[in-house]
């Protein structure tokens, strides 16, 4: 961001969650599944588990609760989200936004507390390409 400024390039800023212009590196895909204490402690102190995400007709208690699963290869439990395009209902609906339970992606992530980065500059090239080397040919919850 210090480049456009010098350049006099005009933007604009979120003030994510941490209210800095910083994004969090809340995990990669390489992650390994954290303890069941460690899990309750991110959830706990979590800024954004009440930030329900609909991706792809999956509903999950945030952004990365809707994606992770995708690239760390983790199953989804029934109580991680609800699949809209099968599973919908109004009942559904109002027990998964009132529960606030812990999800499978909360032992997969570092949190909201986690290291601030620069917004945009998650991964490599060679990063993105494993990435989409990986994802070829994979369905999305279970669409055909």
């Amino acid at each position: 961001m210090r480049h456009l400024d010098i350049n006099s390039i005009p933007y604009r800023c979120h003030r994510y969650v941490r209210k800095i212009d910083m994004w969090t590196d809340m995990g990669d895909f390489d992650m390994t599944k954290k303890s069941t204490e460690e899990g309750n402690e991110i959830f706990k102190t979590c800024g954004k588990k009440n930030c329900l995400t609909l991706e792809n007709g999956f509903l999950g208690r945030c952004s990365r609760a809707a994606v992770a699963h995708y690239m760390q290869k983790f199953e989804l439990k029934k109580s991680d989200g609800i699949h809209v395009r099968t599973g919908f209902s109004d009942e559904a609906f109002w027990d998964f936004c009132i529960a606030k339970r812990i999800v499978s992606a909360c032992y997969y992530c570092n949190g909201t507390l986690a290291e601030p980065i620069f917004p945009g500059e998650q991964f490599n090239k060679q990063e993105l390409l494993d990435i989409k080397a990986m994802m070829e040919g994979y369905t999305l919850h279970g669409d055909k």
